[in-house]
């Protein structure tokens, strides 16, 4: 396969190897004929041999051609007759520019297009490379606006500043790109930022170009500081987002628009707690200091059936202002409006006036008569928080004003819950159509708002704590306020009164089956599946769909694919926590005990470690105490099984879990319930055979941690308690991890005593696989022990016994790449390095093929060593490369050292010395750790060498 880069500088691999050319030209062309696939000999000459007479160009044509053959192969380019050049399409090219389009371009940008690649007196080939450079950097730009675009509405402001550094780079002049940067900033509250930009600009314009930023630009830097100068003074406006608050910046702007022109409504749709209230409020702020006429009101759930009772308050607030000589009226129109409002002595405004069905339609009367004849010359601000709860009659006459007088007289400013948006579909979407009202959904908060608003009230909170308020919130706003209060009360993490006034709301007007169905999904800790809701409910399928759909519907459940199906979980974890606690302990008790065994017959039937931590959840939710120490235990095991070993070994489907690596667990716990299981056993000897496989999770722990003593220590716990017991399955798995302990000490002792032990267990208990790897291992013993021939025919005897093995997983993850593996170190020890390099790819091949096996690393640097013997310096530094990443890949540390004194010695012949002293002291460190007395020698000629090289001695 020939591998092409040409966005940045530009290069050729040919089957992973870099290629060169002789002479720029050949390359030159090569690249050509990549992007445009073909080329006539005349046009060819004339790009490139312009300057040289026609004989000539045609002789040098023939001999790049040639050269592009020779170093990319024979079959690499056909012949059109005499007049074509063509890339042949069955050549196995691949290029950085193949299917090249907005969603790929990013993850490929590495700069220009033929970066830094010049030919000299090539003018129409500069021509064309500048053409294509062109049409690249309009799509890394659209791109770039794109990804920035969704940046800004996921508010991933930290990713925003880099993506902006990217974009002004392309294109450091444009002034509309630095506007659109802006605005970005602006709109997600980072005025600061924008402000510097604005200041970068000025610089480069000034310091190049000698001029000044345009007239829109400079107004938008008008703008923006003006937005920045409206800061909350108190303490308790400061204890919320203001200033850089999602949807602040749009209602500041159309705020400014309207006052000046007009400008469009708005409605703010999001959930409970979000913030909807803070920026009405806010929007409150800015237009009272812009001396816009504002009324306000707040509805509620009763208001629903009560007409016009929105529109009675913001006339009360009318009448108020008028009386205070806040606006001016007419003497008829104020005649009106204090009948309808009549005051006190005190002067008091009171409800009054017409009553019933005459109060509604004389208030119908009396508001159109204001807003379009009375208010005529005034700008109108209405913000009405929860405008879903309004009256249909109320809404009714509010599209009509907003229709009527349009958005030069009036603007709405609301907030509705994104629940109930559905219910206002008739009156926002004839808005929508023309133009007249904009919609804002108001994001949760990110990771780094959450960090900004803890730095600013409770800069004492540290990254652990607000790491946890952050999953407990779920990214809402009033609940991660109200939980970073609880720390100031130590209270940490407790559900306040608004919290849980915020939750009953969400779930009001909530059917038996919406009810019933939460509940069953608050029993599982993050997600559900369908076959969980249809295990635990006496409902048909579609019915239980039906529920999730309105529950979807009414935003208290989220669907995410998982494969092929589809996972439930709650919108919030508090709203998920609340549910859960509003069972009977008895409900719960049986319900999560339920569950558990549920769990625990698809484990027996399976054997899927992810199932063990689901286990061990819910026998803790019902007080099944036995239950939850059997299975973390289990669950400990099956993970040091998948990261720990060395060689591959019978464990159920491996490949399936390889890829959950965040399921190591942390030490600390390990050491936790080696505790509390100890403490159990001494209680209660049923619990011997617990304080057994604990003691061995421990030492197999302490082994792959390198710690002699320890493992030593728990490992001889668990043999005694395994011969108290007669367990001579725990036994063997005891006898295995000594065997390993033994390998990576380079104890032979050792290792033959507990292999004898082994086989002398065997004799009376029967077990091919575990006999497969017990033979495996004595090979390997021999081969330590130079006897080449029996080590070969004893693990020439486990492959056949792995073949009479008749389990489906047997062959691959018993052991047999580590035979094949064995015997190539068998023959490389007898100098026979092409054999061993032969047996060395077949383990490979099997073990890339079935599963992550963690003996790879060191099956590659075998391999690496064998071909390093040859002399065969280039293949087997590509094999020790390989190791070094499958050893970061994996976490195995046994055999890096041998990977990283290798890799010392090849850069040494290279000349890199500086680069391998690094490798010489990370490979003395791991030696060092692993006790390992085989690599003094090796170690000391590397630094014999460094030394010869004339470089500072490694210290």
């Amino acid at each position: 396969m020939i591998e092409v880069q040409m966005l940045g500088t530009p290069s050729i691999r040919r089957d992973g190897e870099p290629v060169g050319f002789p002479y720029r030209k050949a390359e030159g062309l090569f690249y050509f004929l990549c992007v445009r696939k073909s080329i006539t000999r005349e046009e060819a000459t004339g790009i490139f041999w312009a300057g040289s007479d026609e004989k000539t160009a045609k002789k040098n044509l023939r001999d790049a051609i040639y050269k592009i053959r020779r170093v990319l192969g024979e079959d690499v380019l056909l012949m059109g007759g005499n007049t074509t050049v063509r890339l042949n399409p069955q050549a196995k090219i691949v290029t950085d520019l193949d299917d090249l389009s907005g969603e790929n371009i990013l993850s490929r940008w590495k700069g220009d297009f033929l970066s830094y690649f010049f030919i000299k007196n090539c003018y129409e080939f500069e021509s064309w490379v500048e053409d294509q450079r062109g049409v690249c950097r309009r799509l890394y730009k659209l791109a770039l606006q794109d990804q920035l675009g969704r940046m800004a509405d996921e508010r991933r402001l930290e990713e925003i500043s880099e993506y902006s550094s990217l974009l002004i780079k392309n294109d450091i002049y444009n002034e509309e790109t630095y506007r659109h940067l802006m605005r970005i900033y602006a709109r997600n509250g980072d005025y600061g930022s924008a402000v510097k930009l604005y200041y970068k600009l000025c610089s480069v314009l000034s310091t190049d170009l000698e001029e000044e930023p345009s007239a829109e630009t400079t107004q938008l830097f008008r703008d923006i500081l003006r937005l920045k100068g409206e800061q909350p003074e108190s303490a308790a406006a400061a204890a919320t987002p203001f200033e850089w608050f999602p949807g602040n910046y749009q209602i500041a702007t159309h705020l400014g628009e309207f006052k000046k022109d007009r400008a469009a409504s708005i409605l703010l749709c999001g959930e409970v707690g979000i913030g909807k209230t803070t920026l009405l409020r806010a929007a409150r702020h800015l237009a009272e200091n812009e001396d816009l006429l504002t009324l306000f009101h707040t509805c509620t759930r009763a208001e629903r059936e009560l007409y016009l009772q929105s529109w009675y308050d913001m006339l009360s607030q009318l009448a108020r202002a008028a009386r205070q000589g806040g606006v001016s009226l007419s003497a008829e129109a104020e005649r009106k409006l204090m009948n309808f409002f009549p005051t006190t002595a005190a002067g008091d405004l009171v409800t009054g006036g017409p009553s019933g069905r005459h109060r509604v339609k004389y208030a119908e009367d009396l508001i159109t008569d204001l807003f379009s004849h009375e208010l005529k010359n005034q700008k109108v601000v209405l913000l009405l928080d929860d405008i879903q709860w309004m009256d249909a009659i109320g809404r009714q006459l509010l599209s009509s004003l907003l229709s009527q007088l349009g958005p030069g007289r009036i603007i709405l400013i609301a907030s509705c819950r994104e629940d109930w948006r559905p219910e206002l579909g008739g009156f926002v979407v004839p808005l929508l159509e023309r133009e007249l009202l904009t919609e804002i959904a108001i994001p949760r908060l990110t990771e780094a708002d959450m960090r900004r608003l803890a730095g600013d009230l409770c800069p004492d909170c540290d990254g652990q704590t607000l790491a946890k308020l952050s999953r407990r919130c779920g990214g809402n706003t009033l609940f991660f306020l109200e939980l970073l209060g609880t720390l100031e009360r130590g209270a940490e993490g407790e559900p306040t009164p608004r919290i849980t006034n915020a939750l009953k709301s969400v779930l009001l007007d909530l059917s038996e089956g919406e009810g019933q169905l939460l509940q069953m999904a608050s029993l599982y800790p993050d997600e559900v599946s369908l076959a969980d809701f249809k295990r635990l409910l006496p409902l048909p399928e579609l019915e239980i769909f039906a529920v999730i759909e309105r529950l979807l519907a009414k935003g208290i459940l989220i669907e995410s694919p998982a494969g092929r199906s589809v996972r439930y979980h709650f919108t919030h974890p508090l709203l998920r926590d609340y549910i859960h606690t509003q069972m009977s302990l008895g409900k719960r008790n049986v319900l999560h005990s339920s569950i558990a065994q549920d769990f625990e017959q698809s484990y027996h039937r399976s054997h899927s470690a992810e199932l063990l931590p689901k286990i061990v959840y819910h026998y803790r939710q019902c007080g099944r105490e036995a239950g939850v120490y059997q299975y973390r235990v289990d669950y400990l095991e099956s993970v040091l099984t998948l990261y720990h070993e060395l060689y591959p070994i019978l464990e159920g489907p491996v490949e399936r879990r390889a890829a959950n690596r965040e399921i190591v667990v942390d030490p600390e716990e390990i050491r936790q319930l080696h505790g509390e299981v100890t403490q159990l056993a001494q209680r209660d000897d049923d619990a011997l055979p617990l304080a057994m496989k604990m003691s061995f999770v421990l030492g197999r722990s302490a082994v792959h941690a390198c710690d002699s003593v320890a493992a030593l220590e728990h490992l001889r716990c668990s043999m005694e308690l395994a011969a108290r017991l007669e367990d001579d399955v725990q036994q063997l798995k005891n006898y295995r991890q000594m065997v390993y302990h033994s390998l990576l000490t380079a104890n032979q002792e050792v290792m033959r005593d507990y292999l004898g032990r082994a086989f002398s267990l065997l004799e009376r208990r029967e077990d091919m696989l575990e006999r497969c790897w017990f033979m495996q291992m004595r090979g390997l013993y021999l081969l330590r022990e130079r006897q080449y021939t029996d080590a070969e025919n004893v693990l020439l005897d486990a492959l056949d016994l792995h073949k009479k093995c008749n389990t489906k997983h047997s062959f691959y993850l018993t052991g047999v790449p580590g035979c094949y593996n064995i015997l190539g170190l068998c023959y490389s020890a007898c100098g026979d390095d092409l054999t061993a390099l032969r047996y060395f790819d077949q383990a490979i091949r099997i073990g890339k093929k079935t599963v992550l096996v963690n003996a790879l690393p060191c099956i590659y640097a075998n391999a690496g060593q064998a071909l390093y013997h040859a002399r065969l310096f280039d293949e087997a530094e590509t094999y020790y490369r390989e190791a070094a990443a499958l050893h970061e890949k994996t976490g195995v540390i046994y055999g890096r050292q041998r990977v990283e004194a290798h890799l010392a010695l090849l850069l040494l012949r290279q000349g890199a010395a500086e680069q391998a002293v690094g490798h010489y002291h990370e490979a003395l460190r791991i030696a060092e750790l692993l006790r390992d007395n085989q690599m003094p020698a090796l170690l000391d000629e590397i630094y014999q060498r460094l030394n010869e090289s004339g470089k500072p001695q490694p210290v």
